[in-house]
């Protein structure tokens, strides 16, 4: 089996892998549902395996599947690098960053002087969003993601963790006992589903009996959870990295001095390969930099 199969059949099935989804991929490639379909299946007779597990719920690719997904989607990182060696891009003067918006907000931005201090040669562009960028697929060259560590077909590295603190403002934190349960349960603010888990494990540390905190205010932002508390509208479990300038200013103030870990942690990703490029390199190194403390 030396020859390859058609690349309209590989490149069908590693959109449809991606979406997990035939209408979708359709829609990114511009071609009709039934069409994906039948790439997808000449693939897969042609391979003699299957590639995906069909059910009324979607696709699910079988183990078949997701290791040719995985070849695949680092073929084409290695093909993109390549493009990008022979065009130059490499030596452009800019670099585009993908990053939560409340991650650079309360904890990029005010960096970012520091990193043209170092390198006034080139720029890091910041593409602030909660969409999760493909970056395989579109012109950003790096980002910065919130998560467990493991992205398919990218690279991570660890860059920070964070310390989970029981925060509120000045005006409203002389109002609330932190022992009391039921006053923080009518002051608290969710700043995401997942916040809910966190508020149980700080009740939980501190001895107190968990109430029933899901009829409370949820963001879906923890940056707009962060300015809610500034505004004193209410208690959030605010990210050490998120809040350590308002705690060090004085617009938030700690309840508490009992802390729960973020299950998550912030991380840098890029393709494959990418980390090797020395503008890349330059933005890796100098954002490691900016939490590894310097030496006496």
């Amino acid at each position: 089996m030396a020859d390859l199969p058609p690349m309209n059949w590989i490149r069908s099935f590693e959109v449809a892998g991606r979406h997990l989804n035939l209408s979708h991929a359709a829609t990114e490639l511009g071609v009709t549902h039934g069409a994906i379909s039948r790439q997808v299946s000449q693939l897969e007779k042609w391979l003699d395996q299957p590639l995906f597990l069909r059910s009324p719920g979607g696709l699910t690719l079988t183990r078949q599947g997701e290791q040719l997904f995985g070849h695949i989607q680092q073929g084409f990182s290695h093909i993109k690098l390549g493009l990008e060696e022979i065009s130059a891009r490499q030596e452009r003067d800019h670099i585009t960053l993908t990053v939560l918006p409340s991650f650079a907000i309360h904890w990029l931005v005010q960096r970012l002087s520091n990193f043209q201090a170092r390198r006034p040669d080139f720029d890091i562009r910041l593409l602030t969003t909660r969409r999760l960028v493909d970056l395989l697929n579109e012109d950003v060259d790096l980002g910065l993601r919130y998560g467990l560590g493991t992205w398919p077909s990218l690279e991570s590295e660890l860059l920070l963790t964070d310390e989970l603190h029981l925060v509120a403002s000045p005006s409203l934190a002389g109002k609330i006992d932190p022992t009391d349960p039921q006053q923080l349960h009518d002051n608290l603010i969710m700043s995401d589903k997942i916040d809910e888990g966190n508020w149980q494990r700080w009740f939980d540390k501190a001895g107190l009996k968990v109430p029933d905190i899901t009829d409370r205010p949820l963001y879906d932002d923890t940056g707009i959870a962060v300015q809610a508390a500034l505004k004193g509208q209410g208690v959030v479990l605010g990210r050490s990295s998120l809040i350590e300038l308002d705690l060090a200013e004085g617009r938030l103030v700690e309840l508490s001095p009992i802390t729960v870990p973020s299950p998550y942690a912030m991380y840098i990703i890029y393709p494959p390969g990418s980390r090797n490029k020395p503008m890349i390199a330059a933005v890796c190194d100098w954002l490691q930099s900016e939490v590894t403390p310097a030496a006496a």
